[in-house]
């Protein structure tokens, strides 16, 4: 029997793993039932811009993409590459690794329109705030919005996960990210900053990459977790001209580490 290398055993485990470890990956009738559901919306919507969004979904083909995060489609199927790219990226990594939560509630926007909204200003603060923590090793991620619907807020914020930290310089970057970025919610202080020791991201790396904007409700009782829906239909139609604009990469967050057409590298010593 052929023997496989490490490096072949790791690319069949995290392909295989996708698919199976996945099983409420979006279905082809739930990504047909979305792509009808938003091209439904711009085409009932008076909104300027929404044409040109509109005309790139209705003409998105497999073999002639669109490629715009607006577009289910497109979203499932780059998804599925850039989580299989990181899951393979640190398959050698240490078994521990923090997954962590950044809110930037200094810079949430009170408007339907999250027009003003721009990643790549809050992408640069981080890595700034990353380096003056000492972070050395990768650090990948997510850009993402909610809207709450009770304070009728756009929130941005990341998802990140990061392996070999110590928590001393977890520490030193929740204090450098609660510096005059405080959240209130009917009295109560919300917290910028989260992090959690894991063993597993299998789960973990799909849930940061979904490219997907959400109206968040209030929780129901203390200590719950806000439940996210469908954003209402006027901001639902801004969410996707807001996301037209950009490529999947301007909303990916990367530090210490480059994407390209061969996958993810390391700018930084090994990861293992």
């Amino acid at each position: 029997m052929t023997k496989l290398t490490t490096y072949e055993i790791a690319e069949l485990i995290n392909v295989k793993s996708i698919l199976e470890e996945l099983p409420d990956f979006e279905t082809a009738d739930a990504l047909e039932d979305e792509a009808y559901i938003r091209i439904s919306s711009l085409r009932q919507s008076k909104l300027p811009n929404r044409v040109g969004v509109r005309t790139a979904l209705e003409h998105c083909y497999e073999d002639n993409p669109c490629n715009s995060p607006a577009c289910a489609m497109c979203v499932s199927r780059n998804r599925l590459q850039l989580i299989e790219s990181v899951l393979r990226f640190y398959f050698y990594a240490k078994p521990f690794f923090y997954f962590i939560t950044i809110v930037y509630f200094s810079d949430e926007l009170r408007c339907d329109n999250p027009k003003a909204v721009n990643p790549q200003t809050l992408m640069n603060r981080l890595r700034k705030q990353l380096t003056k923590a000492g972070f050395t090793r990768p650090v990948m991620g997510t850009f993402e919005m909610d809207y709450d619907l009770r304070t009728q807020t756009w929130i941005p914020h990341f998802h990140l996960i990061a392996d070999g930290v110590t928590r001393d310089k977890i520490d030193r970057l929740t204090e450098l990210v609660n510096i005059n970025n405080s959240g209130y919610r009917a009295g109560i202080r919300m917290k910028p900053f989260d992090s959690r020791l894991v063993c597993d991201i299998h789960g973990l790396v799909p849930y940061m990459y979904k490219f997907m904007i959400q109206a968040k409700i209030a929780k129901s009782t203390p200590g719950s977790r806000p439940r996210k829906v469908r954003l209402p239909e006027k901001q639902f139609v801004y969410s996707l001209i807001w996301l037209h604009q950009f490529k999947f990469t301007d909303l990916e967050f990367r530090y210490k580490v480059t994407r390209s057409k061969n996958g993810l590298n390391a700018k930084c010593h090994s990861i293992d």
